[in-house]
């Protein structure tokens, strides 16, 4: 018996599905907020390319993440493990920030993504202590959606 196949359903899939990737406990696994370079596992590379596209679909903003970054890149990106979803030996990664330290005035924070079954529950209010920690003075670089522009008011009305 032959199975009907939509010959365009794997692009929409593509298109359509937000997926949250797994970061398996061999990697980085002791790190709450892992981080993740060009000198980074290949798997971690793909999760922060991945949460990337993702962030481009939504928004329509291309913000220059992927995993060829070349050696001496700029661009750190922050991976936000879920704090609803458990599974057993790797963490669901709900989210990422990425961090450019190639701005004159200081480290920025040049794109936010969370998953949408993670958002609205402060996962990044609760990330953004190590991220100001590891980088002081980074501040949320635009253009913003109108979620990242609240966002933005949130955390510097955290500040203050």
């Amino acid at each position: 018996m032959s199975r009907y196949l939509d010959p365009d359903a794997r692009f929409l899939m593509s298109r359509t599905v937000v997926r949250m990737p797994y970061l398996p406990d061999s990697l980085n696994s002791r790190d709450p907020w892992p981080h993740v370079t060009n000198r980074s596992p290949i798997r971690m590379r793909r999760i922060a390319e991945q949460l990337c596209a993702q962030f481009d679909r939504e928004t329509d903003m291309q913000v220059g993440y992927r995993a060829a970054t070349p050696p001496g890149g700029h661009v750190t990106v922050v991976l936000l493990p879920s704090t609803w979803y458990l599974i057993g030996r790797a963490r669901l990664i709900a989210g990422a920030v990425g961090v450019s330290t190639n701005f004159t005035e200081g480290p920025g924070a040049t794109w936010v993504y969370v998953h949408p079954n993670e958002r609205g529950r402060g996962l990044i209010q609760q990330a953004w202590p190590h991220i100001a920690g590891t980088w002081p003075g980074v501040q949320l670089v635009g253009p913003f959606t109108k979620a990242g522009a609240a966002l933005r008011d949130r955390l510097a009305g955290n500040a203050s």
